[in-house]
C-alpha cells in the first residue's frame, strides 16, 4: 500500500509535459508580412518525450512541430508565418489586436499580443540636421512624417547615430495629415548608446520610423568647443508678432563672431520650446552673419497647437541659450475660428396634447392671467386688477340691497 501511495504522488508532482521556456515573437505585423517566432522548448522530465508544440493564432491552432526530446534535452522552435486570412479563416485578415503564441499539447505556453496594422505606413522627409554635431551641448535632428492613408497610423519614429538607435518617439499621425518630429541629441549620450564612436569623425545618423521609411545624412562629432552660444553678439532680430493661415513669415538674426576662433554650429529657431526649424552654419572669427528662416503657417501651426488667443514665444537659440525671442499670436484658420451653428433637436410631438411645453422643459398650463408662451402678467396688473373686481362686487352688492 504504502509503494502504491509513492506511486500515485510520484505521477501527480511530475511535470505535465515538454515545457515551452522562452518565447521570441513580434507585437506589429502588417497583412501580408512574413514574420517569425522562436520558442525554446525544454524537456523537464527524466524521461523521452515526444509531443506536438503548437503555434496559435487567434484562437486557433495554424501551426504545429512534433518534436522529440531526450530527458532534460532543450531545443529551439521556429514557426515562420504570413500575416493574412489564412490564420483567421476569412478571406483577408483585419487590422486589430489579436493574441498569439506557442504551446504543448496540454494547453500551457506563453501567449502574446500582437497588432495587425494598417497596410498603409508612414513616410519621411524633411530631414534638418547640424554639419557639426557639438561636443559640450545639445543638437537638434527633425524630420516630417506624413501618412498618405486615410486611417490613422501610430508608430515608433527612431533616431539613429552610426546604426545605433539613440532616442525613440511614438508618433499618431491621422489620414493624409503630417507631423514634424525632433530630436535633442548631446554626444555623451551617443557616445553611452554606441560603440566605437569617437569625437572628430564623421557618421551617418538618420530618422526612420518603424516600417522602414528612413532619412539621414552625414554629420561630424566634434572634437572640442566651437559652437558656443557665447562667442556670439545677436543684432537686429526680425520676428513677426502675427502669423496667419496662407502666410509664410521670415525669422531672422544678424550675429556677430566676436571669438577668436571660427564659430560652427546650429541656430534653431522654437515657438513655445517646439523645434520649427534649423540651420548649421559656420562663421569666421570677427565676422558678422544674418541667419534667416522662412517658415510656413504649417509647420507653426504645429507647433502651438492647441491653438489660442494668447501670445506665445519664439526665440533663436544656439544650443539651449536664446540669441533673441519675441511674443507671437498665431491665429487659427478661418474653418476654425468661425462659430459653429448650434444643431436643433428634431421636434417631437408631446405626450399629453392638453399641455404644452415651454423652452425651458417646463410644463405651461394655459390659464386667463398665464397665455401658453407668453408673459406672465406683473404684481402691479394684477393688484389693479383686483381692485376693480372688488369695485364691481360692492356696487352688485349696494344693488341688490336696494
Amino acid at each position: 500500500m504504502q509503494e502504491t501511495e509513492e506511486s500515485t504522488r510520484t505521477h501527480i508532482d511530475a511535470p505535465s509535459g515538454i515545457a515551452i521556456a522562452n518565447l521570441s515573437a513580434p507585437d506589429r505585423v502588417r497583412p501580408g508580412e512574413t514574420y517569425t517566432v522562436t520558442a525554446m522548448v525544454r524537456n523537464p522530465t527524466e524521461e523521452v518525450r515526444s509531443e506536438r508544440i503548437e503555434y496559435r493564432f487567434n484562437e486557433a491552432t495554424v501551426n504545429n512541430r512534433t518534436v522529440v526530446l531526450d530527458a532534460g534535452e532543450s531545443q529551439e522552435l521556429r514557426f515562420k508565418q504570413t500575416a493574412d486570412g489564412r490564420m483567421t479563416g476569412t478571406e483577408s485578415i483585419d487590422t486589430g489586436t489579436y493574441v498569439h503564441g506557442v504551446r504543448n499539447e496540454s494547453g500551457e505556453g506563453v501567449p502574446r499580443y500582437v497588432r495587425i496594422t494598417p497596410d498603409i505606413d508612414l513616410t519621411i522627409n524633411g530631414f534638418q540636421d547640424p554639419v557639426t554635431a557639438p561636443n559640450d551641448r545639445q543638437f537638434i535632428v527633425l524630420a516630417t512624417v506624413s501618412n498618405p492613408g486615410e486611417t490613422t497610423v501610430t508608430r515608433e519614429v527612431t533616431y539613429r547615430f552610426a546604426g545605433k538607435p539613440i532616442a525613440e518617439k511614438t508618433v499618431t499621425v491621422g489620414g493624409g495629415e503630417r507631423q514634424q518630429v525632433a530630436f535633442a541629441v548631446t554626444a555623451d549620450r551617443i557616445e553611452a548608446a554606441t560603440t566605437g564612436v569617437k569625437r572628430g569623425r564623421t557618421y551617418d545618423h538618420s530618422i526612420s520610423t518603424a516600417g522602414g521609411a528612413s532619412i539621414g545624412d552625414a554629420v561630424q562629432l566634434q572634437s572640442g568647443s566651437g559652437a558656443s552660444a557665447d562667442s556670439l553678439a545677436a543684432q537686429e532680430p526680425t520676428f513677426p508678432t502675427d502669423v496667419r493661415e496662407g502666410e509664410r513669415h521670415i525669422v531672422a538674426v544678424t550675429v556677430r563672431n566676436v571669438d577668436t576662433a571660427a564659430f560652427d554650429g546650429q541656430f534653431v529657431y522654437r515657438i513655445n520650446g517646439t523645434t520649427v526649424a534649423t540651420r548649421s552654419i559656420e562663421i569666421p572669427a570677427g565676422e558678422r552673419q544674418t541667419v534667416e528662416f522662412a517658415v510656413a503657417y504649417s509647420k507653426v501651426k504645429r507647433a502651438v497647437f492647441p491653438l489660442t488667443s494668447h501670445p506665445v514665444t519664439q526665440s533663436i537659440t544656439v544650443g539651449n541659450t536664446s540669441l533673441a525671442s519675441h511674443d507671437v499670436t498665431v491665429h487659427g484658420s478661418t474653418t476654425e475660428t468661425a462659430a459653429t451653428p448650434i444643431p436643433r433637436e428634431t421636434p417631437t410631438f408631446a405626450s399629453q396634447p392638453d399641455n404644452d411645453t415651454g423652452t425651458d422643459g417646463e410644463t405651461c398650463e394655459r390659464g386667463f392671467f398665464n397665455e401658453c408662451g407668453g408673459t406672465t402678467l406683473d404684481q402691479m396688473t394684477l393688484t389693479l386688477v383686483g381692485t376693480v373686481s372688488s369695485v364691481f362686487a360692492m356696487l352688485y352688492e349696494m344693488a341688490r340691497g336696494a
